[in-house]
C-alpha cells in the first residue's frame, strides 16, 4: 500500500491529501475541492482555501470542523518557504 502524504501551504491556505507518487490530473468536483485522477483511480484530493473552507462547513453543520472531517490535519507551517510535507 502506497504511504499517505499530506502537504499544506499555510500562506496560500492550499492542502493535498495524496497517495503514491502523486502523478495524474486534478479534477475540480466543487467547493474549492479538487481529486487527483491516475488510470481511473482517485490518487488525492486537494483543497483550495483549506481554513475558509473549513469554517465553511462548521457554519453549515453547527459541528466544529476540527471536530469532524478535518480532524488533526491543520498543520502549523513556520519554515521559510510555508509550507511543509507530512508522510504517514
Amino acid at each position: 500500500m502506497a504511504k499517505m502524504k499530506i502537504w499544506y501551504d499555510e500562506e496560500g491556505d492550499y492542502l493535498e491529501i495524496g497517495f503514491g507518487n502523486q502523478k495524474g490530473f486534478m479534477r475540480d468536483i466543487g467547493d474549492d475541492i479538487w481529486e487527483r485522477i491516475e488510470n481511473d483511480w482517485v490518487v488525492g484530493i486537494a483543497v483550495l482555501g483549506f481554513k475558509k473552507t473549513a469554517q465553511r462547513k462548521e457554519n453549515r453543520s453547527g459541528v466544529a470542523a476540527g471536530g469532524g472531517v478535518f480532524r488533526g490535519v491543520t498543520p502549523s507551517c513556520k519554515n521559510i518557504d510555508s509550507a511543509r510535507n507530512f508522510t504517514m
